[in-house]
């Protein structure tokens, strides 16, 4: 009998892992896709953040999170600059400012521009 309660434990934890293992969030993936669309590059394309599409946004390009599935890292250098566009990238910070467990943020070489300045704690 305790041979088979284990056994359907070890089948729940799996089952709970399929399902929730590598996704982030709702909130925090709601908030990626934000920052995916403020970039607005002028052909359309997001380049790297164009793999930026489902529920597993733990495992998407640039995009690092904890074992609570939060994001903790984004690593984004250059992703403006890839994107075969000369424009001038201005973030809305607010958007950064919501991810509870962010500790790395990398956006250099995106010509970011406006006058506001990011922080850390």
């Amino acid at each position: 009998m305790e041979g088979s309660y284990i056994l359907v434990m070890v089948v729940v934890s799996l089952l709970s892992c399929f399902v929730g293992c590598e996704g982030c969030l709702k909130e925090e993936r709601s908030l990626l896709l934000q920052l995916k669309s403020s970039f607005n590059p002028a052909n359309g394309s997001n380049g790297v953040l164009d793999e930026w599409k489902g529920g597993r946004c733990c495992k998407w390009s640039g995009v690092e999170c904890s074992n609570s599935s939060r994001v903790f890292m984004l690593y984004l250098v250059g992703t403006n600059s890839r994107l075969n566009t000369a424009r001038t990238w201005y973030p809305n910070i607010t958007i950064l400012a919501q991810f509870k467990e962010l500790k790395e943020l990398y956006l250099s070489d995106n010509q970011i521009g406006g006058s506001d300045t990011l922080q850390g704690n």
